[in-house]
């Protein structure tokens, strides 16, 4: 909760902000947030159509998978090999 909290600290901050957002940003950034999940089977509202939920959604992806093998290389000895995982789909030589 902590690292969501300060994270998002400041998101209010952009209303106050005295530069005139067009709607083509606002409409870029609430896509962004509502699509970075991707799929819809992945549990977003919408499922990607625009360039930057795109790249969000492959920076998030990027991201858990690596947090993901950190997870597996913790509750692994080195010069084996990892449990088959479901969420990379694959066993690791560590």
């Amino acid at each position: 909760m902590a690292v969501l909290s300060a994270k998002l600290h400041d998101i209010g901050k952009f209303y106050e902000l005295d530069y005139p957002f067009s709607e083509d940003f606002i409409r870029c950034i609430k896509g962004c947030i509502t699509q970075h999940h991707g799929k819809l089977e992945y549990g977003s509202p919408r499922a990607c159509n625009i360039e930057e939920s795109f790249m969000l959604n492959y920076a998030d992806t990027v991201d858990a998978t690596m947090n993901k093998i950190e997870q597996i290389k913790e509750n692994t000895k080195e010069d084996t090999w990892s449990d088959y995982d479901r969420r990379i789909e694959t066993k690791l030589y560590l």
